[in-house]
């Protein structure tokens, strides 16, 4: 569903180590616009949305993150997010 999004660019699902029961889910899209007015407005939003529902808590937490300019191996991306390293594709 998500891979069909027009500008969505990938996914990570990540696991707290202090708390096994824990995930984070990270949904890289190409602006910020292209999920809040894109994604969000379409149809397959709500069919995302009953999809995921059943393993979200109650109390639920959104947040719009950015990159802190690190990337692989600890290199770091300049303001235009290109890499020194042109294996490392900005995300």
């Amino acid at each position: 569903m998500l891979s069909k999004a027009p500008e969505f660019r990938n996914y990570e699902v990540r696991r707290s180590i202090e708390s096994a029961e824990r995930y984070v889910l990270l949904i890289h899209w190409a602006s910020q616009e292209d999920h809040t007015v894109g994604f969000r407005n379409s149809p397959a939003y709500g069919k995302w949305r009953a999809i995921v529902r059943p393993f979200l808590r109650s109390r639920r937490w959104w947040s719009t993150l950015s990159s802190a300019g690190v990337q692989r191996g600890g290199r770091m991306k300049n303001a235009q997010g290109a890499s020194e390293d042109p294996r490392i594709t900005p995300v």
